[in-house]
Parts: structure tokens; C-alpha cells; sequence
């Protein structure tokens, strides 16, 4: 068995090997994950690398150099925000205005399909800290001991204290890049009635 590291460039080659079948193993990357495998036609740019098992099997004959055996990493996103009492009802949060604990949050796939949900803390904070790559929406849904309602969608022009939600509880569709901190996600609700 044999084994090497990247060099700066991020290139390895083993050099030597007799014909035969090969398993090349990625070790450990701390805070990085493989890409998906083999994708695209261009075997020269894509990655080689099992995303779970994270090998590749080789078949080497005499004289043959294999070459291009890569693998893509990134790393994680992170999507987080505040949940507040919006007291006016005028989209805004102004400093005076109480955070809210106990809304749910749901991180979505930008097709509809559920990822991870979380309530907002004592501070009306939430954090979704390990989201892979890709296009997401989130909902949110008032605490169930009260009723809430969603106050007006993108209001003022500063985007970090406006509420990001529409009356449905979503907000529009973000694309995350690896390693990406999207913060002020935010929702602004305030306390509402049930009609008889």
C-alpha cells in the first residue's frame, strides 16, 4: 500500500505501480466533502471520487499512465437569521422591538423537499450550519401557544432588518455557494386573533 499528499497546486501521482487493479482511498478532509461523481461528459474536469465510499477503482496495464483521476471537494454553508415581535406591524425591526423564541424554521430544497428544521432561540436566533451547495427557500411558522401573523415582506432598504418573509410564511429562493454565510434571513411577526 502506498500513499501520498496533494502538493500545492493540488496535484498527487503515484509513480512505479505494477499492471493490476487499484483502489485509490481519499483520506480525511477535515471540513470538506466530496462532489458528486462522474458528472458531465469531460472526464479531464469532473470528479472521480465515490462521494461515500470516497475511492475510485483503477485498472492499470503495462505502460499505461492514468491521468485526470480527481476529486472535487467543498465545504458547508451556513444560512441564519432572527425571528422578532414586529410591535408596529411596518416590516422593520427597530432596536425596541423584542425577539421572538419558538418560531419554526425549515430549510427547503428550491424543488420542495424538507432538509432540516429548527426553532429560533431565547434571542429569536436560528442557524442551519452544515447546508450543502445549492438553491434552498426556508418557511416559518409563528409559535403554536400564540397567533401570529407575518408582517409586510422587504421593507425599507436595509436589508438586514426588514423581514424577508411573504404572508405564506416563505421566503424567495437563495442559491448557497461552499463555504457561503448568508445571514439576515430574517422574519418580522406580530400578534394577531382568531376571528370568530
Amino acid at each position: 500500500m502506498a500513499s501520498t499528499t496533494t502538493g500545492t497546486n493540488g496535484s498527487y501521482q503515484f509513480t512505479g505501480v505494477i499492471p493490476g487493479t487499484y483502489t485509490v482511498r481519499l483520506g480525511t478532509t477535515t471540513g470538506y466533502y466530496l462532489t458528486q461523481q462522474d458528472v458531465g461528459s469531460d472526464d479531464t474536469i469532473d470528479s472521480d471520487f465515490d462521494p461515500t465510499m470516497r475511492t475510485v477503482t483503477l485498472a492499470l496495464t503495462s505502460g499505461h499512465n492514468v491521468s485526470d483521476v480527481d476529486a472535487g471537494l467543498y465545504t458547508l454553508a451556513t444560512v441564519q437569521g432572527k425571528a422578532w415581535v414586529d410591535a408596529d406591524t411596518n416590516g422593520i425591526r427597530s432596536p425596541s422591538e423584542q425577539s421572538l423564541a419558538g418560531v419554526q424554521v425549515t430549510l427547503l430544497t428550491a424543488d420542495g423537499t424538507a432538509v432540516e428544521g429548527t426553532t429560533t432561540d431565547s434571542s429569536g436566533n436560528y442557524s442551519f450550519s452544515a447546508v450543502a451547495p445549492g438553491s434552498y427557500y426556508l418557511q416559518f411558522e409563528g409559535p403554536i401557544s400564540q397567533v401570529y401573523l407575518l408582517t409586510a415582506q422587504d421593507q425599507g432598504g436595509d436589508d438586514t432588518a426588514d423581514s424577508d418573509v411573504d404572508s405564506s410564511g416563505l421566503t424567495a429562493s437563495f442559491t448557497l455557494s461552499a463555504g457561503q454565510t448568508k445571514s439576515h434571513v430574517d422574519a418580522g411577526l406580530y400578534m394577531g386573533s382568531i376571528l370568530p
